[in-house]
């Protein structure tokens, strides 16, 4: 597998420190995390949070917190919560952060979440970079929301086109969804069904998938009845699992596809010899990726997780984002969340170790990437297989 190689400058991560710090009074600015660590999606949840934080204790273990911005040396420091996947909980949350911490920046989790944010966000200038990759959360543009990633529904066209390239049965052939039921889940539907109606795709069913579900023989029966050759998922990898598995024992013999959250090590660990052959989108690269941040980020969890030997792309994905951050916070002409969107604004192909592609926003984009990976899960070799870095057709 061949990526990108970082420059010896950013395999620090923008540590930020023009020289060794010494003991003297800094103030402090306070960046938020809201996080989902129980509740539904906190199986990947729980991974994104932990990177986000592990960069964080690092440059406070290593660092003493301090970086140096364009306003002058500060010290920084994030206050985070669980807002146990409930739209509500993570409202309440930012306010507080606002009112209480004077937060400048926060890092998100939920399509939900988000969606509940954005007025709230806006409305006190404070910028988010997103776990989620809805579109909506970019209309109109220009906005305070942010994601590192093309949106879910471009992840969508990514699988259609990489399955009808790869496809050999019926004519037209036979898809379905399967989503989480959410806007999470619901995101890519419309654009999923456009792109295959536009192809001449036939939809056979559009199913949902709760996230606490313990048997889905009802909806792989209904796809095996419908003779559905292709099944796209926008879920976590839980459910996904269960489907797998009840896939397996009734028979239904189809290619399964999965957006970024559904798939990845957390899939095959979960769900064993009933993922292999899925095949999954990622914003990010997988574990064992022969890349120059790999060793970072590896080196934060052997610190703070001795116990836990590997990670899905959603661990990498909280440190690249939190990288992200922290960048344009020391871009930022001021300690206040509107320079802190203007200084987003300015990152232009920023390196991050090969972890994802180079990170482009500006004004009028706040998406990330153009481009994402796709991998196919191998049980028997207990990996995930590179198939290559790809864009949509359209945006």
């Amino acid at each position: 597998m061949q990526m990108r190689k970082a420059s010896l400058l950013v395999l620090v991560f923008a540590v930020l420190l023009a020289a060794p710090v010494l003991a003297q009074d800094v103030p402090t600015i306070k960046l938020g995390a809201i996080i989902t660590y129980t509740g539904p999606t906190s199986d990947v949840g729980a991974h994104y949070g932990d990177g986000i934080r592990d960069y964080f204790r690092w440059l406070q273990d290593e660092h003493g917190g301090i970086v140096d911005t364009n306003f002058g040396r500060v010290r920084v420091e994030l206050v985070w919560t669980d807002d146990q996947y409930n739209p509500q909980t993570a409202l309440t949350a930012l306010r507080r952060f606002v009112s209480e911490d004077n937060i400048i920046g926060v890092i998100t989790w939920g399509t939900g979440a988000n969606l509940a944010l954005m007025d709230e966000l806006n409305r006190v200038q404070v910028p988010a970079l997103s776990a989620s990759f809805h579109r909506g959360l970019l209309d109109p543009p220009g906005q305070y929301n942010f994601f590192i990633s093309t949106n879910y529904d471009n992840h969508m066209r990514v699988l259609i086109d990489y399955a009808l390239s790869h496809h050999t049965g019926s004519q037209p052939p036979r898809i379905a969804f399967s989503v989480h039921p959410s806007p999470f889940g619901r995101s890519p539907l419309d654009a999923g069904r456009a792109y295959a109606e536009q192809l001449g795709l036939s939809v056979v069913a559009s199913q949902e998938l709760a996230a606490d579900v313990l048997d889905a023989t009802g909806q792989v029966l209904e796809l095996r009845r419908a003779g559905a050759e292709y099944v796209f998922f926008q879920n976590v990898a839980q459910p996904v699992s269960v489907f797998l598995r009840d896939a397996r024992r009734q028979g239904l013999r189809a290619q399964f596809l999965g957006i970024h959250y559904a798939g990845g090590e957390e899939l095959l660990h979960l769900a064993g010899r009933n993922a292999d052959g899925f095949i999954t989108t990622s914003a990010i690269v997988t574990w064992d990726t022969d890349v120059p941040g790999m060793e970072f980020v590896k080196s934060l969890n052997a610190r703070y997780h001795p116990n836990v030997a590997v990670r899905p792309p959603h661990y990498t994905q909280g440190v690249v984002t939190a990288m992200v951050l922290m960048e344009a916070v020391r871009r930022a002409v001021a300690p206040t969340g509107a320079a802190v969107k203007e200084a987003l604004e300015t990152i232009e192909n920023f390196d991050v170790g090969g972890l994802a592609p180079p990170i482009t926003f500006g004004p009028d984009r706040h998406w990330g990437a153009d481009s994402l990976y796709l991998y196919r899960l191998d049980a028997a070799d207990n990996r995930l297989v590179f198939l290559g870095e790809f864009s949509p057709n359209y945006e």
